[in-house]
Parts: C-alpha cells; sequence; structure tokens
C-alpha cells in the first residue's frame, strides 16, 4: 500500500502545478463545500497527518530498530494531506522505506473459534504501514511541528 502511495505521489509531483497532496477515502465526505476545503488547505502552510505516538505493544517490530528508534514510532489515519515539500520527503526517503517494507507487515487473522490459537501467530508484529509510514517518516525527519 505505502508503495502505490509513493508512486501516486511520485506522478503528482511530476506537475509543478500540484502544491498540495490529498490522500482520501470515498467515506471521507467533506462537511464544506468545494471551494471553501480548497481554499483551506492552499493557504495553510501545512500538512494534515494524524500523528501520535504509539505504545500500542505489538505494533513496532523490534527488528526496524536502530534505524527507526521507538521513540519516532508514530500512528494514526492513512489519509492525508501533505505540502509539496512533505510529498517529495516521502518519495525520495531512501531509509524508512526499504525497512517498512521488510519489517512492517500485517499478521494474518487469527481465528479464535479453531480452538486452540496458534501462539506463534499471536506474537508476531501487527504492523500496518499505511497507518505508521508517513507519520513515522515526519517524525524521524524532524518535520513534525509542521503538520
Amino acid at each position: 500500500m505505502i508503495q502505490a502511495e509513493r508512486l501516486l505521489l511520485d506522478a503528482a509531483l511530476e506537475d509543478p502545478a500540484n502544491q498540495r497532496f490529498v490522500l482520501l477515502s470515498d467515506s471521507c465526505v467533506p462537511l464544506y463545500n468545494f471551494s471553501y476545503v480548497y481554499n483551506y488547505i492552499m493557504e495553510s502552510p501545512r500538512s494534515f497527518v494524524d500523528s501520535f505516538l504509539d505504545k500500542k505493544e505489538g505494533r513496532f517490530n523490534p527488528q526496524m530498530s536502530p534505524v527507526i528508534p521507538k521513540d519516532k514510532w508514530r500512528k494514526g489515519s492513512q489519509w492525508f494531506t501533505l505540502i509539496r515539500r512533505h510529498a517529495e520527503v516521502v518519495v525520495d526517503d531512501e531509509l524508512v522505506f526499504p525497512i517498512f517494507k521488510k519489517f512492517c507487515k500485517r499478521r494474518p487473522p487469527i481465528d479464535g473459534r479453531k480452538g486452540k490459537l496458534n501462539l506463534k501467530l499471536q506474537k508476531q508484529h501487527n504492523c500496518i504501514p499505511d497507518e505508521h509510514y508517513v507519520q513515522t517518516l515526519l517524525a524521524m525527519m524532524g518535520l513534525e511541528d509542521q503538520v
């Protein structure tokens, strides 16, 4: 998923007229009309990224350290609005993305109806890349104060 986001941003960055990059779901219907939302986003010098320190055990895979320190591990919604500079940071990232690709994996669903739960599955980290990548990358780059 995050590879697709990076490719999408890369293609959008080819047009210098694109200054804001919005990723939202079909259920994210703005409460205001398009003109209001457009003007609000374009006038803001900030990106809009839901990001918080994720203290939930089982999401951070210690194998990501030391490249990704646990104190920079963030979580948030996968939907975002990025200013051009932050979109470039995501596309140009060659440090965090490879670590995410290797160690940030969703755990397969655990079916408790089958009696004994597979202990190996229970102990796997359940990292959801699109809820951690942009947030963690911006934190690592010292850009959290710009969102």
